[in-house]
């Protein structure tokens, strides 16, 4: 099928295809062409496959982030591990983190004075192989508290910079193994089974069964939502690992670490506050209003 200008549209082609069938058809019957093979018209029918209208995509599901904020404090926190799903959804968000990285991070990675996660590709499982400097996005505080708490009390049992910022069921289990003298690293679990299960603690009872991969898109929506400059719409995508940015990247070239921890702490200070929620007779008063003030002017 032709790819240039000389291609046609489904339209074109189905409609033109169908008039030769009709002209192959009335022909067979015409003195002269009856030996002619009477499959003929068969051969002008389209495939299937080549001209189906596609479907359209379906939208990815990503809750807002007000939703993302109440859907981690509805996350049950009595047993360790309870709270340890709350740290896996809350960091997610806080860093816009592939489920992948979550749970190959150690306990070094989270930088709380600097307000990063480092992404280290030589002991972390990263996209790519990518090494990056992950700045706390400009959220609510709720999520990097939950994420602190969880360090916190992990060094309270005894764990190391070394080990595992979330360590698996077996070492949570015993907690008082922990803090052995002498005893082995504790390693990061080998699959990312423990994102995918703290989202689905995090969206039981909602309609929505948000993937791990949804914080991304949801921080990406937020991107654009914000009233955010060109550069500091750079360093949000930077921190995304979005490198798509190509009229930033123009202007500005490659960001330093130093540099986009600067543009996060601006964007901190200058957060958008909650959206206000309409009820239904809000939005019948907002309308009524409209119409008055229509039939007024």
């Amino acid at each position: 099928m032709a790819r240039d200008e000389t291609a046609k549209s489904r339209s074109t082609v189905s409609h033109t295809a169908s008039h030769l069938a009709d002209f192959l058809i009335w022909l067979l019957k015409q003195d002269g062409y009856k030996r002619l093979p009477r499959d003929l018209p068969d051969y002008l029918k389209l495939p299937k496959i080549a001209y189906a209208a596609a479907l359209p995509r379906p939208s990815k599901a990503y809750p807002d982030l007000d939703e993302a904020e109440t859907l981690l404090s509805a996350m049950p926190s009595k047993s360790i591990m309870h709270r340890r799903a709350r740290a896996i959804f809350a960091i997610a968000f806080l860093g816009g983190l592939r489920a992948e990285t979550i749970v190959s991070l150690r306990l070094c990675h989270f930088d709380a004075e600097r307000k990063v996660i480092v992404q280290d590709a030589t002991v972390v499982r990263a996209k790519n192989g990518k090494s990056n400097i992950v700045n706390w996005f400009p959220i609510a505080d709720c999520f990097k508290e939950e994420v602190q708490r969880w360090v916190s009390s992990m060094r309270a049992l005894g764990c190391h910079d070394g080990d595992a910022l979330f360590p698996s069921e077996m070492w949570l289990s015993s907690p008082r193994s922990i803090g052995v003298v002498g005893r082995e690293l504790i390693e990061p679990m080998a699959t990312k089974h423990a994102v995918a299960q703290a989202f689905s603690i995090a969206c039981r009872g909602v309609e929505h069964k948000y993937s791990p991969h949804s914080a991304k898109h949801t921080l990406a929506a937020e991107r654009d939502r914000r009233p955010l400059t060109s550069i500091q719409r750079k360093a949000w995508s930077d921190a995304l690992g979005h490198e798509n940015e190509t009229t930033t990247e123009r202007h500005y070239g490659k960001l330093s670490d130093e540099r986009r921890c600067e543009l996060f702490e601006e964007m901190g200070e200058a957060k958008i506050g909650k959206r206000k929620q309409l009820t239904d007779e809000d939005k019948i008063a907002l309308v009524d209003s409209f119409m008055k003030f229509l039939n007024d002017s």
